[in-house]
Order: C-alpha cells, then structure tokens, then sequence
C-alpha cells in the first residue's frame, strides 16, 4: 500500500511539473482566473469522447444485445474477445504492480539516480501503454463484429441512457 502511494505522489508531481511548464507566463501584475472558477458547472453535458463517439463498450453492447439484433454468433464472440482481453489484462496488472514498487523501491533511496529511476519510469509507461491498446484493440474488434444498423442504434442508446457529465478542462 505504501508503494502505491510514493508512485500516486511521484506521477502526481511529474505531471504537475509537466502542466506547469506548459502553462503560458503571465505578465506581472495581470488577473488570471483559477481553472476552477472558469470551468461551467459540473451539471453541463459534454459530446462524447473520441473514444465514446467511435466505440462501444463490451458491456454496452451486451446489456442491450435484444434491443440491437445481436445474434448469437456475435455474442459468443464479444465473450471470446471479452475472455481473451481478461486473461492478458491481468498479466500486464501484475507486471505493472511489479514495475511500480521497483519504481517506488529507487525513489525511496535517500539517493537516486535519475537515469536509472528514468528508466524505471519508462518501464513502467510502456505497460500503461500496453494496457491501452488492449482495451483499444478489443473496442475495435467488438465495433467491427457489429453492422452499420446496431452501430447506430447503439449510439442512440448511448445518448439516451448514459450523458457523460461535464470533463474539467486542462
């Protein structure tokens, strides 16, 4: 637990340092609006993510399989990719649970040095990436397992039954 804490603190930090120095400067003396105070209330709807727009969630597609026409051929294959998925998502958790306490392991040193943890950290991002693509991979796969017609009628469940709240602005 205390590992995963140092890593919530030391990618919390980096990406702190990160939006800081994509922060344009402010001339002194010049009023800025916290981010906070500028955003619309979090009551607002916002349009769908990329993601949202352009792919339906396995569970999605599942829940309203009698509203969309779903036959029983693509069942069997949502659950075939849904399995697959599961199996490789646990051992990319496992590996990414082992790169995070090393991580967490060099920077709890009184010294570190930056390549190494660099390193580490690179380690690290790329099971997170692996991660996303996986998830990715499998909306693909799912949306192409579906027709035109049942693309559609999903997307108008999708409005209909889960508006996504309003998404703070960075």
């Amino acid at each position: 637990m205390k590992s995963k804490t140092c890593l919530s603190i030391l990618l919390a930090s980096i990406t702190t340092i990160i939006r800081a120095q994509a922060e344009p400067t402010q001339p002194p003396g010049s009023t800025v609006v916290p981010r906070k105070l500028a955003q619309p209330p979090p009551s607002e709807l916002v349009p769908p993510s990329f993601i949202e727009r352009h792919f339906f969630a396995p569970k999605m597609v599942m829940e309203h399989w009698e509203e969309i026409g779903l036959t029983r051929d693509q069942q069997t294959a949502i659950r075939a990719e849904m399995e697959k998925m599961t199996a490789q998502f646990n051992d990319l958790q496992r590996q990414e649970s082992t790169e995070g306490q090393a991580l967490t392991a060099l920077v709890n040193l009184d010294r570190t040095d930056e390549n190494t943890v660099l390193a580490q950290l690179d380690k690290l991002l790329n099971i997170e990436n692996q991660i996303k693509r996986l998830r990715t991979g499998v909306l693909i796969r799912v949306k192409n397992l579906l027709t035109p017609q049942q693309q559609a009628q999903l997307r108008m469940l999708g409005r209909r039954w889960s508006p996504s709240p309003k998404r703070p602005t960075d």
